[in-house]
């Protein structure tokens, strides 16, 4: 983790807030501020981001389709939970469905380059079990013939109560003028009360002036409901049976979900540093594997830059070469030295990062750690 003052100090903060990576994965990674001092490793995040820019510029409305869908990718973590709930399961489905989406955009260079497979057609399958491809999951009758009874017979317990509920209140308001159609009780004075009916209407007090009055329904209403609860009971039992075996699906499917968590990971991580580098016109920068000196032309420190165009100011781009390992910088007050560290630090924490540089050309080695020591004028 870089300490705050660097941060501050090189103004990195104005180019990285421009990168912004859509999936959970991509977030995590950017909020890290990983140092990266490994040659090989920036490397290949150079080369995967070059090759997101290529197909950025040769196909822009299929990269839109790709930033869709990874805007979609929720957070999933497999392991070896024995029962995931439903709404787990539905992230597992909107994941996999957004995850072949985008292999099915990309190109078959890219898709070998990034190292994008799709292994988990049954599961999705099973997840999908209607065929839909509907960002949606819910336990289908499909899953089980058994279920599919079971809500046949909700259904018409429920149709069977309807009736008679619409029945009773009918007669209701012919013998007693009382609406309860949409409404599960009345309140009425009492003097109105004293004229109805026991049989069909269950009266309690309200207040000093008032009583509540409910329909009362017959026995056969009654063993409906008593019936539809037991049933309903039977339908959860099947449903947790059903849920059960699918987490049992996707716990064999771990390994190949957590691998596409890390493919979906270097692709976001890719497109999110190719936008940036198309918003400021960036360049890929030279990473030597051995001690060589720092070269730089045309190096712009972004924030100042910025800031000289909004005052119609010229800005004087950074054009330097460091021949030897320490460099000693020395002028008069107002001469520049500040702006040249922050300059340097600025395109240095940019390749560390990952990210191109803002320079037309910038040739440098990998620092295991950079640091600042001092103190910042603006923060006196």
């Amino acid at each position: 983790m870089l300490s705050d003052s660097l941060w501050q100090f090189t103004g990195i903060e104005y180019l990285y807030e421009q990168f912004m990576p859509l999936t959970p994965y991509g977030i995590t990674w950017k909020n890290g501020r990983k140092l990266i001092n490994d040659h090989e490793e920036l490397k290949r995040i150079y080369d995967l981001t070059e090759a997101a820019l290529g197909f950025i510029n040769a196909a822009p409305e299929k990269s839109d389709k790709v930033s869709w869908h990874l805007r979609r990718l929720p957070m999933v973590q497999c392991s070896h939970q024995a029962n995931l709930q439903l709404h787990e399961i539905f992230q597992y489905k909107k994941f996999l469905l957004n995850y072949r989406q985008i292999i099915s955009v990309l190109p078959e260079e890219l898709r070998q380059l990034f190292g994008l497979s799709f292994d988990s057609e049954e599961l999705l399958s099973k997840l999908d079990i209607d065929k839909t491809e509907h960002e949606t999951f819910y336990v289908s009758s499909k899953y089980d013939d058994n279920l599919r009874v079971i809500r046949q017979a909700i259904q018409d317990c429920d149709d069977d109560m309807r009736q008679r509920n619409a029945q009773l209140c009918q007669e209701l308001i012919q013998q007693f003028q009382l609406d309860f159609r949409f409404r599960d009780f009345l309140v009425i004075p009492n003097e109105s009360a004293a004229s109805l009916g026991q049989d069909k209407l269950f009266l309690e007090p309200y207040d000093s002036c008032h009583v509540r009055v409910k329909p009362i329904f017959d026995k056969a209403y009654q063993q409906l409901l008593a019936d539809r609860s037991q049933l309903v009971a039977k339908e959860k039992q099947l449903e947790q049976k059903i849920l059960a075996e699918l987490s049992e699906w996707i716990t064999k499917e771990a390994p190949a979900i957590n691998g596409y968590t890390q493919v979906v990971r270097q692709l976001d991580i890719a497109f999110a540093h190719a936008r940036v580098a198309l918003q400021f016109n960036l360049t890929r920068p030279v990473i030597n594997t051995c001690d060589v000196p720092i070269s730089i032309k045309n190096g712009k420190l972004l924030p100042m830059a910025e800031e000289c165009s909004s005052m119609s100011l010229q800005y004087w781009p950074l054009n330097v070469d460091f021949n030897d390992p320490v460099a000693v910088l020395h002028g008069s007050n107002m001469s520049g030295k500040t702006t040249v560290l922050q300059t340097i630090g600025f395109l240095q924490l940019s390749a560390q990062l990952g990210m191109f540089v803002s320079a037309d050309k910038y040739e440098t080695m990998v620092f295991d750690e950079i640091c600042f020591v001092g103190e910042i004028a603006w923060q006196k």
